[in-house]
């Protein structure tokens, strides 16, 4: 489906009204495309701090689609964990499942979000087209020295008229 995302104003007032009203003190945004738009992400941001909600909030983002100043606004605005959908540590497998990101950008953006200290959770996939046993290894070494505070990894799958769905069928 079209990415359709909600006004910043409408997303901070309903954290508001979890903040305020029900006590919650965190979020998690489950928004896959959470940081695609980064303007909407400095306006969300700017509107928490704006309201002083102190809030801690977790959400998911892709590697390529933060960068240092964005970074910083966010954990500014309570931003404490992200969600990083890296895939693999293989950049020929990257290459494969057009994941349009490099193993460097992967580096960089972990290592700014440790200098940050926002925890980072890597998604890693296993079985992706062209993984092998010699890949798998190097992604799971990969994982270990990137200092994520988690990793997990999930086998691929080809999910419904997903460009590796549309592949396969």
């Amino acid at each position: 489906t079209p990415y359709n995302p909600r006004s910043p104003e409408l997303v901070v007032h309903e954290i508001e009204e979890c903040y305020k009203r029900f006590g919650v003190r965190e979020i998690d945004i489950f928004d896959y495309e959470f940081t695609f738009l980064s303007k909407r992400v400095e306006r969300i941001c700017q509107l928490i701090v704006e309201r002083n909600i102190k809030i801690s909030w977790a959400c998911r983002s892709r590697v390529d689609h933060v960068d240092e100043d964005l970074l910083m606004k966010m954990k500014s605005a309570g931003c404490s964990r992200i969600y990083f959908g890296i895939e693999s540590g293989s950049p020929e497998i990257l290459k494969k499942v057009n994941k349009g990101i490099s193993i460097q950008q992967i580096r960089q953006t972990i290592a700014l979000c440790n200098k940050l200290k926002i925890r980072t959770l890597g998604f890693f996939l296993i079985g992706a087209p062209g993984d092998t046993k010699a890949s798998v290894r190097q992604t799971i070494k990969f994982a270990k020295s990137l200092g994520l505070d988690y990793a997990q990894f999930s086998k691929c799958l080809a999910k419904p008229l997903t460009p590796l769905w549309k592949s396969l069928v």
